[in-house]
């Protein structure tokens, strides 16, 4: 019984390190005409001459239409610490773009969103 749960253990233990390790949040492109944002919600592709946002499954959006860009601590059991950037739009709400066990990860994510976007970064 102590093995089966000891093995038990080190499963949870692992499937845990495998989940925290999946989430990521990146610049994975950025130029004077581009900047794409990969999250492990959604991807954000910024098309910067044209000021407008794609965002996936909530379609194309002006920048603005943008009103923050929203990041937030948490703790929990399962994931541990992560910090989960969305953005905060004027008619569709909150859209989640990713989160990240690193939080230079999602403040680099977050100032770039919001620099681009040009709308201000709230912190909670």
């Amino acid at each position: 019984m102590g093995l089966l749960a000891s093995f038990s253990e080190f499963l949870e233990d692992s499937f845990g390190v495998l989940r925290r390790l999946s989430a990521r949040l990146e610049v994975v492109e950025q130029n004077e005409q581009l900047c794409v944002i990969q999250g492990d919600r959604r991807r954000v592709v910024l098309n910067l001459e044209r000021r407008i946002a794609d965002v996936g499954s909530a379609g194309r959006l002006p920048f603005a239409q943008f009103g923050s860009v929203e990041v937030e601590y948490f703790h929990d059991e399962d994931r541990g610490t992560f910090w989960r950037v969305s953005l905060i739009t004027r008619l569709r709400g909150r859209l989640e773009v990713g989160s990240s066990t690193i939080d230079v990860d999602a403040s680099i994510a977050a100032a770039t969103l919001a620099r681009h976007l040009g709308c201000p970064v709230k912190s909670f």
